[in-house]
């Protein structure tokens, strides 16, 4: 069996670059556009690492134009899985994701207490939503009790949200240490740069922003494109 899975991160919707609307247009097409070509792919899931909105409180034509792609995939029998990155979290207790809009048996959320599903294949899907580095201790506590259950499936995927000290100077997210061995994939998101690199014996993979949010990711985006990673399972 072939599973092809389609890795999204970084999608923004609602982003307004200047104030304009054609700007924020741009970021709904260049979604749009992804959704499509991966219907014509016949990918089987969908996996979306964070920040699908530029704000906890999107407009109503970036929550408009979500639900209209996560209907067409569901037309298509294509499941959905994500987790919140900072900028789809409103940091007060008790408050709610614009995700949980699209919950149903097609989409799901992964959070700190649902935080884990299993996909054809015996592909283990787990991750957890973006918190801060000043958690990071309960964080590393949370992965080392995920990476357990990696030894009872054929397969695994991690999904967060941050950087990795390994690909990046500023202070980030996540230190070596905290991410344990023992996934396949790690399904990152937060970074808009394109990266896919052998990580503690599997591959580490962001998407990148799939349009372009600010000028420093010109030069970038004329060497590399904006896109996805399209990530296939099979028997070899």
């Amino acid at each position: 069996m072939t599973i092809k899975i389609a890795h999204l991160a970084d999608t923004h919707l609602g982003y307004r670059q200047y104030g304009l609307q054609e700007r924020e247009d741009d970021f709904y097409d260049s979604f749009i556009n992804i959704v499509d070509d991966i219907i014509e792919r016949k990918v089987d899931y969908v996996i979306h690492s964070g920040d699908l909105f530029d704000q906890p409180k999107p407009p109503i034509k970036a929550l408009l134009v979500a639900q209209a792609c996560f209907n067409k995939l569901m037309d298509n029998n294509i499941e959905v899985y994500v987790i919140a990155g900072n900028h789809d979290i409103l940091q007060r207790r008790n408050t709610s994701l614009p995700q949980e809009l699209y919950e149903n048996e097609y989409f799901h959320i992964l959070s700190t207490k649902d935080n884990h599903f299993i996909l054809k294949d015996d592909i283990y899907l787990t991750g957890i939503p973006y918190i801060q580095k000043t958690h990071e201790a309960k964080v590393k506590e949370m992965l080392d009790n995920l990476v357990l259950e990696t030894k009872n499936h054929k397969h695994s995927i991690l999904m967060l949200h941050g950087g990795v000290t390994k690909f990046f100077e500023f202070n980030c997210e996540f230190e070596l240490d905290t991410i344990p061995e023992g996934f396949d994939y790690y399904a990152m998101g937060h970074i808009h740069q394109r990266i896919t690199d052998n990580f503690k014996n599997g591959i580490i993979a962001y998407p990148g922003s799939t349009d372009i949010k600010d000028k420093g990711e010109i030069l970038e985006y004329e060497n590399k494109g904006k896109g996805y990673p399209l990530l296939t399972i099979d028997e070899n």
